[in-house]
């Protein structure tokens, strides 16, 4: 029997380990993950250059900020992910978990059942084999019961509320009036009309890029863009000029380099770095 796909066998997105990023984000595109001609690096390397000056002031801001309000605050997730990388677990009973930037989850387990609380960001799951007991995964919308799966749950405000790579998933709201059971290359959605759920055809490669180490973008409007870069990023973008945010951008950038991320994002859609402040950029 072949083994199935692993979570762990992947290619690590932190600091680019294991990854040719020419190769790898041109292949994800179809070779046009950055325009022409552009060199992401060149202007990556700018723009840190440029931030070197702040950088020691935004330690020390951040380290201020943990000294005054870290003993007041509780966090209640077992596990979690650092803004900007993606982190990998392996849940007591074997569950392999891919967390995506700024996520975090609680783990509960019983004789009857294995239960996680995907309190925010996204999450992939491979189930482990050989146990019984039903696995749960539950968000403020949600809950998805997966059968021998691996399978992606979000519980950030999206198009999507869960997708499924592999097996089976059954998604239902939280009173449990609404249910629909998922497929490979399908994922779950609140139907425009709000009545209910519903599936709907998805690409889980490039809906879930970000466990190695991209996101891809498919003709994505700025706003939707600049959200979704925001949290990669270890402080706040805010987009000004509104009339810009009809622009699209079709293409993969990096989420180990910000700086060329946004440096891409930017040369593509004509949106300007305006202001950058120790975990602040102003965009239009």
């Amino acid at each position: 029997m072949n083994k199935q796909p692993s979570l762990w066998n992947r290619p690590s997105p932190r600091h680019g380990q294991g990854l040719d990023l020419d190769r790898d984000l041109g292949a994800l595109r179809g070779g046009e993950a950055f325009p022409p001609g552009f060199d992401p690096r060149a202007i990556a390397a700018r723009a840190r250059r440029r931030r070197r000056s702040i950088k020691g002031a935004a330690a020390v801001c951040l380290a201020a900020f943990l000294v005054l309000v870290g003993a007041g605050v509780h966090n209640p997730a077992d596990y979690s992910a650092p803004v900007g990388a993606v982190a990998l677990f392996e849940l007591p009973d074997g569950t392999q978990v891919a967390l995506d930037s700024g996520a975090s989850l609680s783990w509960s387990e019983t004789a009857t059942e294995r239960r996680v609380v995907l309190h925010e960001g996204g999450a992939v799951f491979e189930t482990a084999p050989g146990d019984s007991r039903p696995f749960l995964v539950e968000t403020e919308k949600i809950t998805a019961q997966p059968i021998g799966t691996i399978f992606g749950v979000s519980a950030v405000e999206g198009p999507w509320l869960s997708i499924v790579e592999q097996g089976r998933v059954i998604v239902s709201d939280k009173d449990g009036a609404d249910a629909v059971t998922l497929g490979p290359g399908k994922a779950a959605v609140i139907a425009p009309d709000s009545t209910g759920l519903r599936a709907v055809d998805a690409d889980p490669a490039r809906v879930l890029a970000w466990r190695d180490g991209y996101i891809d973008f498919e003709n994505a409007n700025l706003t939707e863009v600049v959200e979704t870069l925001d949290r990669y990023y270890p402080g706040q973008l805010i987009l000004l000029d509104m009339d810009r945010s009809h622009r699209t951008f079709d293409g993969a950038v990096a989420i180990d380099d910000f700086d060329a991320a946004l440096a891409t994002v930017a040369l593509a859609t004509g949106m300007e770095i305006i202001l950058e402040m120790p975990f602040f950029v102003i965009l239009r």
